[in-house]
Order: structure tokens, then C-alpha cells, then sequence
């Protein structure tokens, strides 16, 4: 395989405007300047949105053990899985939303 475009940059222009850019910003700090030069990132509303919802999801616990205990329960009391056919027309009617 070969990969095309994997050498160094020898294109003047693109050379003399890093150059440039380097300048600018050396040049501003030796002047002392009382603002430093920073970098910014702007996030989308979708990105920020999207971070908090997997932080949250991060922080839910795994397995919800109120959940499991109740199901426990109704095993027990032989209010679950005793009738499979009755199981199978309840999963088809809750998939197809009736």
C-alpha cells in the first residue's frame, strides 16, 4: 500500500503563514501584553447536550436493585413466569404498542 502526502509541508506559503502566526504570537508576548494569547473551542448546544447525557447516564447505577427485588418478589409469589404464552402476548402487545 502506498500513502500518498505523508511528507513534510514544503509549501512556501503555507510555511511563511505559520511563520507568520508563530511571529504574531511571540511578538505579542515580548511586547507584555496583559492579555495571553489562548486558544478558544466553542461547543454546539448539541455537543454540550450530549456530554451531560452521557455524564448522567455515567452516574446512574448499573443495575437497578429496587427494580430487581420486586421482580424477585412476584417470582416468588408466582406472579411471574407462570404462564409463558401470557408473557409472549404481552412483550408482541407492548412492541407493537396496543
Amino acid at each position: 500500500m502506498k500513502i500518498e502526502g505523508n511528507g513534510p509541508n514544503l509549501d512556501p506559503v503555507a510555511t511563511s503563514q505559520t511563520g507568520r502566526v508563530d511571529t504574531g504570537r511571540a511578538t505579542g508576548a515580548q511586547q507584555g501584553s496583559t492579555t495571553p494569547v489562548t486558544d478558544r473551542v466553542q461547543v454546539s448546544g448539541e455537543a454540550a447536550l450530549a456530554a451531560a447525557a452521557y455524564r448522567a447516564a455515567d452516574a446512574a447505577p448499573n443495575i437497578r436493585m429496587d427494580l430487581v427485588e420486586k421482580m424477585r418478589a412476584k417470582l416468588a409469589a408466582g406472579e411471574l413466569g407462570t404462564d409463558a404464552e401470557n408473557m409472549a402476548d404481552r412483550l408482541i402487545d407492548h412492541m407493537i404498542g396496543s
